[in-house]
C-alpha cells in the first residue's frame, strides 16, 4: 500500500499512484460518474459495486450533506486499501470484501496488481491488453505503438484469487438498504450479472444507476433495455478516454431526465 497526495491535497492511499491519478483525474476532474443528469441529494444511500481503493467512495461522500456509501470490493489487495480510505475519510457507511454475482459463490478473479482497475471474475488477457494500447494511446499520444505494447503488457501479469459473490439484493437487505440514491456498477464484463441479481421487487428501490458497459454481444442495448423495462430515461456516453474502445458509460435515472446524450 502507497500513501500519496491527490491534486486537491487529500491524503489518500492506493496500490499505484500513477493509476490514483489517473482514476482521480476521471472521476473529479472529468466528474465521469456524473453527467446527463445524475446527481446526489442529501442523506442519499450510494451502492458502489467494484469500489476498488475507494475513490468513488470518497467522491460521492462530498457530493451532498449525509450521504452514506456501500462499497463492495472482493479482491483482499483492493479491498485492504479500500478499507483503510474509509478509515481515513471516515466515509459514513460500509465497505464489504464481496462481489456481486446471480448466485452466492465463490469463484476465480484476476488481479492486476499493476492496473487494479481493471482486475476482474472475467479477465480476457488479450481484450484486456489491446484495451490498456488504446487508453494510453488516448492519453499518450507521442508514444509508439511497440512503447505502448511494452506498457500494456507490464501492467497485465495478473494473480488468481478465489472471492465470493452474492446477489445483490441479498446484501441489501442485509446490510438494511431501503433506497439507493445511486447504485455505480463497474465490474468489468460482469455488469449484467449485477444487474440480473436484483429480485424484481428491489428495482423500485433504485433511483439512479450508473454503469460502465463493455459493449460486447450487444450489451450497450440489452442494459439500456433492462432499464428502460424498470422505468427509467437511459442515456450514454463515451467518454475522450474511452474513444476507440468498447467501454461506454451508462445513466439512468427516475428523479430527472438523464438527458439526451447518447440517443
Amino acid at each position: 500500500m502507497d500513501t500519496i497526495r491527490l491534486p486537491d491535497g487529500t491524503q489518500f492511499h492506493c496500490l499505484n499512484r500513477n493509476e490514483a491519478l489517473l482514476l482521480y483525474a476521471d472521476l473529479f476532474e472529468e466528474r465521469s460518474y456524473f453527467q446527463c443528469g445524475i446527481s446526489l441529494d442529501p442523506g442519499d444511500t450510494v451502492v458502489d459495486v467494484g469500489a476498488n481503493v475507494g475513490l468513488f467512495a470518497l467522491q460521492a461522500s462530498r457530493e451532498a450533506e449525509g450521504v452514506r456509501v456501500v462499497s463492495l470490493e472482493p479482491l483482499p489487495p483492493i479491498f485492504s486499501v479500500l478499507e483503510a480510505n474509509f478509515a481515513l475519510h471516515h466515509i459514513p457507511g460500509v465497505a464489504l470484501p464481496c462481489g456481486v454475482g446471480r448466485e452466492d459463490a465463490t469463484v476465480e478473479f484476476t488481479f492486476y496488481p499493476a492496473n487494479s482497475a481493471l482486475s476482474g471474475r472475467f479477465a480476457e488477457p488479450g481484450q484486456d491488453r489491446a484495451l490498456v494500447v488504446q487508453l494510453l494511446r488516448n492519453r499518450f499520444s507521442k508514444l509508439t505503438d511497440a512503447a505502448l505494447e511494452t506498457l500494456a503488457a507490464r501492467g497485465l501479469v495478473g494473480e488468481p484469487f478465489a472471492c465470493r459473490v452474492r446477489p445483490l439484493s441479498d446484501i441489501l437487505r442485509e446490510v438494511g438498504v431501503e433506497r439507493v440514491g445511486l447504485l455505480k456498477v463497474d465490474v468489468e464484463r460482469a455488469e449484467l450479472d449485477v444487474l440480473e441479481s436484483l429480485r424484481g421487487d428491489d428495482w423500485h428501490q433504485i433511483d439512479q444507476v450508473v454503469v460502465e458497459v463493455h459493449d460486447v454481444e450487444h450489451r450497450l442495448r440489452h442494459i439500456t433495455e433492462l432499464l428502460r423495462e424498470k422505468g427509467f430515461e437511459v442515456a450514454h456516453r463515451q467518454g475522450a478516454t474511452f474513444e476507440g474502445t468498447d467501454l461506454y458509460d451508462l445513466f439512468a435515472s427516475r428523479r430527472r431526465r438523464a438527458g439526451e446524450a447518447g440517443r
